[in-house]
């Protein structure tokens, strides 16, 4: 598994998630279990390129053939839904993460923040959601560095808060 790591980790660098999945999908038919990192990888390609149906897809396929998903599983598709605006599918996500026991990171909290500027704060119910990011990641009691605080100031400032953002 190791080795075709390596090559399937080689064709993604190689801007070719496609032919990557496609060599993935026929180690799975001979037997072969690849490791989650040749996973987050393929998954981690797809975001790159912005494929975001493929990466969808390939999301779901991860959970059908069992993968044991990790914290860096999770983070490309916090970047997605960063990316496209799905707010609200990012805490699904967040909460899917917390329910496999999994200890979310700094990175990860950045990334949620980012999904969570691109909720519609004008429409009711949304309009805290980035305080319950921020309760969230105070829970965890993580240090934060510059890219969380970018974060944080880009979130108000989408949801038009000019005071939480300059606090």
């Amino acid at each position: 598994p190791r080795v075709w790591h390596a090559l399937l980790y080689t064709l993604c660098k190689q801007s070719k998630p496609d032919e990557a999945k496609a060599r993935l999908d026929g180690l799975l038919d001979i037997g072969v279990r690849p490791l989650r990192e040749t996973y987050d990888v393929i998954l981690k390609a797809f975001c790159f390129h912005k494929q975001w149906k493929k990466m969808d897809d390939f999301w779901l396929q991860m959970k059908d053939d069992g993968v044991d998903l990790g914290v860096q599983s999770f983070r490309p598709m916090l970047r997605m839904c960063a990316e496209t605006g799905q707010a609200e599918r990012a805490m699904f996500l967040y909460d899917e993460l917390l329910s496999q026991n999994l200890e979310p990171d700094v990175a990860l909290m950045s990334l949620l923040f980012r999904a969570s500027a691109e909720a519609p704060h004008h429409v009711p119910g949304y309009e805290d959601f980035i305080f319950e990011v921020m309760a969230k990641f105070e829970g965890l009691e993580l240090v934060p560095h510059a890219g969380v605080y970018h974060a944080v100031i880009y979130a108000f400032a989408r949801a038009c808060d000019g005071d939480a953002a300059l606090f």
